[in-house]
């Protein structure tokens, strides 16, 4: 069986992580970036650049793809674009709200689109959308993080309903904070602070969610339409 990987947001600390983990378990990965370079070198890697607001971008990567994916092909896809920063809901603003959305949804519905065609003819195919704990717990400042990353949610739910036919399953997978490009900045007692209202007191790593990612997509068969919280139990604890 041919194994490939399709994984959104290449370049920051989880999408890193993804891109070793896949692999080292002899995937064929396309990795998608867009500002910062990719260190990784492998011949089975084929990093594209992209842009979630061009449109032949997506036809770049429908090109690539075609004639690699058939009958006799596991694919998992995760889309994983990071975009995060806090604002005030005084001072909405419908244009930031909306790149907000471009990032975390119609992004991913421009990729898909373009490559569901080949999909469809896959013998299964595992999509992944990263969401977020934030969810099912709130941050002040976080309103065009958690609309979009909600939004996102019923996509994932939408889409599993109509194209379980394919053998598509579409799942999301909410992180809580864990150490990214996003957030090194953030000092030791801030960290403290939230790892207190951890019950395991201790915020994940992205090797860990990336482990987990790969183990999922690489032997789920059932599993489809779901919202799996990855946050050391602080929705529950907080």
């Amino acid at each position: 069986m041919k194994r490939i990987a399709l994984i959104v947001g290449s370049s920051g600390s989880l999408g890193s992580e993804l891109i070793k983990k896949y692999l080292d378990n002899d995937y064929t990965v396309y990795a998608l970036y867009n500002s910062h370079k990719i260190s990784i070198y492998n011949k089975k890697l084929m990093p594209l650049k992209y842009d979630l607001t061009v449109e032949k971008k997506f036809l770049e990567l429908k090109k690539e793809l075609k004639g690699h994916v058939n009958s006799d092909s596991q694919v998992s896809i995760i889309y994983a674009p990071g975009i995060y920063y806090k604002v005030d809901i005084e001072n909405y603003n419908e244009e930031e709200l909306f790149n907000n959305i471009k990032i975390n949804v119609t992004g991913f519905l421009n990729i898909y689109k373009s490559i569901f065609e080949y999909l469809k003819e896959s013998k299964i195919t595992n999509i992944v959308l990263i969401g977020s704990n934030l969810l099912e717990r709130k941050n002040i400042g976080s309103l065009y993080y958690v609309l979009s990353k909600g939004m996102q949610t019923q996509l994932v739910k939408q889409l599993a309903y109509e194209h379980g036919k394919y053998n598509i399953l579409f799942n999301q997978i909410s992180p809580g904070m864990f150490i990214s490009n996003m957030n090194s900045n953030m000092d030791n007692e801030k960290i403290e602070k939230i790892e207190n209202n951890i019950p395991i007191k201790r915020i994940g790593t992205a090797n860990e969610i990336a482990n987990f990612i790969y183990e999922f997509t690489s032997t789920n068969t059932l599993i489809t339409g779901e919202e799996i919280v990855m946050d050391g139990g602080n929705t529950i604890g907080y």
